[in-house]
């Protein structure tokens, strides 16, 4: 009977059946992973319907059982969410950490007044630390390849994140798609800064250069010219939006803007809390776990892999019988 076979292919694979419905469950779970839970419940229906019929009278208790395992999903799923929003910030923390170095390496004795402007970037511009100190620092490169340093540096690159809010603001968009804009421009490329209202070309940016004091008119402008006509000109072909965001971040836009960097600097800022003990566990795992594994895996390996290799034939036999019995199953639920 079919019946017999399910029963006969249950026993080869858990002999002992005890504890029945957590065991199984548990089974199910390590192998199926998320969907272990809703396996086993299904599973439990039928198996309460039409194998084990010699415990029908237990059907109530088992079935609160595996409602309460349903409750115990909720409670792992709510800690598994926690966890993960602990992990996201520290590894945001760690971001901001290297962004931070990176500053210092940019702009020196100014790295001060960067992480200072950055401080404040949440609620003047709606973004994030990260965000601010990640602009300044792509726009510090290019004030530095200017020749620029100290005051004038940091002044070049805060200049120009701020701007890149204001452009979010006035043209509702992104602060990131802004601050790449202005960054093609000081590349010298043209077309990103459209979208924004800013029309750069080499006349556009040779003039500006002749009034700024840097260019005699001749020849072709230098690298170190050519940025500085470019941030020059953005600036003065963007006085229309400057300013804008603090104009109008007491609108929906602008609070969403704020909300949603402050619930990132939030996690952020748990994530800096935990960065110290978890630097600790994962220098304690490269340097005395993880040596400490190898030698045991090296050892043990060949050993494991023998016995999966034997328990094979027996653990394919079981599934074949479970999967024959599984139509019959289906139309006895």
């Amino acid at each position: 009977m079919p019946g017999d076979a399910w029963q006969s292919a249950w026993v080869e694979v858990l002999p002992d059946f005890r504890n029945f419905n957590s065991r199984a469950n548990r089974e199910m779970s390590d192998t199926l992973g998320a969907a272990g839970t809703a396996g086993g419940v299904a599973a439990g229906r039928n198996m309460g319907g039409g194998i084990v019929g010699g415990i029908r009278g237990l059907g109530g208790p088992i079935l609160g059982a595996f409602a309460a395992l349903g409750i115990g999903a909720l409670v792992g799923q709510a800690i598994g969410s926690g966890i993960r929003y602990g992990l996201d910030g520290v590894q945001l923390a760690s971001d901001l950490s290297e962004t931070r170095s990176a500053i210092e390496q940019v702009f020196g004795d100014a790295s001060d007044s960067i992480q200072s402007f950055a401080n404040t970037s949440v609620k003047k511009l709606g973004q994030t630390r990260q965000q601010a100190l990640t602009a300044a620092q792509t726009f510090g490169v290019f004030g530095k390849a200017a020749g620029l340093t100290a005051d004038p540096l940091s002044n070049f690159s805060t200049g120009l994140v701020t701007l890149s809010g204001d452009l979010a603001s006035f043209y509702n968009t992104s602060a990131d798609e802004a601050i790449q804009a202005i960054g093609a421009g000081l590349r010298g490329e043209s077309e990103p800064l459209r979208r924004f209202g800013v029309l750069l070309d080499d006349a556009t940016l040779k003039q500006r250069a002749m009034t700024l004091g840097i260019f005699d008119g001749t020849g072709s402008l230098t690298q170190q010219q050519r940025v500085l006509a470019a941030q020059a000109e953005i600036l003065a072909q963007t006085s229309i939006a400057q300013g804008d965001f603090a104009r109008t971040s007491g609108g929906l836009a602008g609070q969403q803007k704020i909300l949603q960097a402050s619930l990132e600097e939030t996690k952020t800022k748990l994530g800096e809390a935990l960065l110290p003990a978890f630097t600790d566990i994962v220098s304690y795992a490269n340097e005395d776990l993880l040596p400490v594994l190898s030698e045991v895996m090296a050892s043990v390996g060949p050993e494991l892999a023998a016995a999966i290799e034997g328990s094979a034939p027996q653990i394919e036999d079981a599934l074949t019988k479970l999967l024959e019995t599984l139509p019959t199953l289906a139309k006895s639920s």
